[in-house]
């Protein structure tokens, strides 16, 4: 839902004056363990900005969390 909101380019580019399609979902309150099951932030489209790889990056600059197989969060 986000990308197509955001036309499936990076928000943080456009807002740079740079076309680039959006890679990843990017969560404004980070994802902690005490959080991911909160869907008020983990699936809340007002808490997700549409990132490319590389701006994705620079936000996480310290880690990256990812899914498993199973859908589970995990570094």
């Amino acid at each position: 839902m986000r990308i197509s909101m955001a036309g499936g380019l990076c928000e943080e580019c456009q807002r740079n004056g740079i076309v680039t399609p959006a890679d990843d979902v990017h969560h404004i309150i980070e994802l902690t363990p005490q959080n991911v099951n909160d869907p008020a932030i983990s699936l809340s489209v007002e808490n997700t900005r549409v990132l490319c790889e590389k701006c994705h990056a620079e936000k996480h600059k310290k880690r990256r969390w990812r899914c498993d197989a199973f859908g589970h969060v995990a570094l």
